[in-house]
C-alpha cells in the first residue's frame, strides 16, 4: 500500500468496494477477492481504483471518505463485492461500507455491478433485484429501497465463472481506443499477501 492518499494519480474506469473485516473469521476474504477482481480487470485493460493499492491502512475515516469521493466523481462504473457476513454492520450509520453502498446506489450516472461470492448455491444467491432488496432489508431499509429504485447488474462469481463475469464488466466499461482489450491468456501478476 502507498503511504498517502494517491487518489489523483490517474484516471480510473471503475472503483471496487468491499468489506475488509467480517465477524465470521474470514476477515481477509473481501480484500483478497477485491485484489483478484482488480487483477483480472486490469489484464483486460480496465483501470481499477482499489483502496488497498491507493491508501494507507493508517488513513483516518475522514481521509478514506474524502479519497473515495474524489475518485468516485470520475470513475465510470462501480463494483461492489458481497459475501456472507458483509452486511451485518449496516445497522451502524457510521459504517464506511454501508456509506459506499449508498453512494453507489445514489449515483444515477454509474453502472453498479454487485458481485456476490462465498455463498452456497441456492435461493439466497439468485440474481434478482427484488431478492437482493429483501435480503438487505434485514440490515438496512434505506439500502433496500435504493436497490429497488435503480438497475443493478447482479452476478454470483465463483472460480468457474469469474473470467466470464469480468469479461462482461470489461466489455461494458468504456475504454479509450488506444487501450484495446487484452486476451485472457495474458500472464497474471503475482498477488502479494
Amino acid at each position: 500500500m502507498t503511504q498517502d492518499l494517491n487518489c489523483d494519480s490517474g484516471p480510473y474506469d471503475c472503483i471496487i468496494f468491499y468489506r475488509w473485516f467480517t465477524a465470521d473469521g474470514l476477515y481477509e476474504r473481501g480484500r483478497i477477492m477485491a485484489r483478484l477482481v482488480a487483477e483480472i480487470l486490469e489484464r483486460m485493460n480496465v483501470r481499477v481504483w482499489l483502496d488497498q493499492h491507493e491508501m494507507s491502512q493508517s488513513a483516518t475515516r475522514e481521509q478514506v471518505i474524502q479519497g473515495i469521493r474524489r475518485v468516485f466523481a470520475h470513475v465510470q462504473s462501480v463494483i461492489i463485492l458481497a459475501a456472507p457476513g458483509d452486511w451485518q454492520r449496516f445497522t451502524d450509520e457510521e459504517d464506511i461500507h454501508r456509506w459506499e453502498w449508498e453512494l453507489s446506489l445514489n449515483s444515477a450516472d454509474k453502472p453498479v455491478w454487485l458481485l456476490q461470492h462465498g455463498f452456497q448455491p441456492g435461493p439466497n444467491t439468485q440474481c434478482h433485484r427484488t431478492d437482493l432488496a429483501s435480503r438487505l432489508e434485514l440490515f438496512d431499509l434505506r439500502l433496500s429501497q435504493l436497490v429497488l429504485q435503480r438497475k443493478i447488474h447482479i452476478r454470483t462469481i465463483s472460480t468457474g465463472n469469474i473470467d466470464h463475469v469480468m469479461g462482461e464488466i470489461a466489455k461494458n466499461t468504456s475504454r479509450s481506443v488506444d487501450r484495446p482489450l487484452v486476451h485472457l491468456s495474458a500472464p497474471r501478476r503475482k498477488l502479494v499477501a
